[in-house]
């Protein structure tokens, strides 16, 4: 999965480049997908959504990783309501 993928890939570089912050924790990464396609984004918003069940025993160490979905498209629909058009 690309989102995953993408904050294993920045963790990775941070090792790689010595740059951990001082107690030696990698730093919190907030993944945001800017959507602006045609259609209404469908797909999870988390990776857990899309690893079938392996049940009680594997569920401890199945992905997680949510991200905060802008979706253009529907800013577009709500841009005269309250509502919000971003899911974080």
């Amino acid at each position: 999965c690309g989102r995953a993928r993408l904050s294993s890939t920045l963790h990775e570089k941070l090792i790689d480049d010595g740059a951990l912050r001082e107690h030696g924790k990698l730093p919190p990464v907030l993944p945001i997908v800017i959507y602006n396609g045609g259609q209404r984004w469908t797909a999870a918003e988390d990776v857990a959504a899309m690893v079938a069940f392996g049940g009680e025993a594997l569920a401890a160490y199945q992905p997680s990783l949510r991200y905060c979905l802008l979706d253009e498209g529907e800013r577009a629909e709500t841009i005269f309501h309250a509502e919000t058009w971003y899911r974080c």
